[in-house]
């Protein structure tokens, strides 16, 4: 699909590949928390009174620990990668 577009806007000699990337965030409280903050709800959450601050942090820790390997929370993440070169 990527190739396709790339086709599309006048690009030649495409190249394409789909594969899956393997991260391994931290463990659950600290990506929730790094993840936050880097999102427009930092402030907002950050504004939020400590016991909902917590509250939410122990619901994600309880449905995220299930899939903590090794310390950390890996995730499998679809990527696709495409080249090409304007003739």
């Amino acid at each position: 699909m990527l190739a396709t577009l790339l086709r599309d806007v006048g690009f030649a000699k495409l190249s394409s590949a789909e594969y899956t990337a393997r991260f391994a965030l931290p463990e659950p409280a600290e990506f929730l928390w790094n993840y936050i903050n880097l999102t427009p709800m930092g402030p907002l959450v950050a504004g939020a009174p400590e016991a909902a601050q917590a509250a939410m942090e122990r619901q994600v820790v309880e449905a995220w620990t299930p899939h903590v390997v090794d310390g950390t929370l890996p995730v499998d993440q679809p990527m696709a990668l495409a080249s090409g070169r304007r003739p």
